[in-house]
């Protein structure tokens, strides 16, 4: 995470909508991602300018735009981009691809603030987030 985001408003406005979603779990964990990801874009809507599915930059394949799952905007400017996924397992290719199109493939303009979102369905959060900071972060 980029410096300094961690205490931003942007960041503190999301981590309430993850936790909301986590309080309803039973109506919106795991049916799908597009469910999910539109419960937390119509939260994050209430603060700030928010689009979904926006098509910009490039696809993993190159043949078409990209699609950002949501992205948070400043008088018309992109501010975030939330790349969102779901994962059952730890599979270090699956975010290796994810984190690939957020940073460089959606991205032509250099937005200043990205946000991996990963919805674990996970039996043990505590063993999946512990490999994930091992593998990925080197926290």
């Amino acid at each position: 995470m980029t410096k300094g985001f961690q205490n931003h408003y942007y960041w503190k406005k999301t981590q309430k909508a993850l936790v909301k979603l986590q309080k309803n779990h039973e109506n919106y964990s795991f049916k799908d991602e597009d469910t999910m990801n539109d419960f937390i874009r119509d939260l994050l809507d209430e603060s700030f300018e928010v689009k979904d599915q926006t098509r910009q930059g490039k696809s993993e394949n190159g043949e078409k735009a990209g699609e950002i799952d949501i992205q948070i905007c400043k008088d018309g400017l992109p501010v975030v981009m939330i790349e969102c996924l779901i994962l059952n397992s730890l599979v270090k290719k699956i975010l290796d691809i994810h984190i690939n199109k957020v940073l460089t493939l959606y991205d032509p303009n250099g937005c200043p603030y990205v946000v991996l979102l990963i919805y674990a369905n996970v039996a043990r959060f505590d063993y999946f987030w512990g490999k994930n900071v091992t593998i990925h972060w080197r926290i």
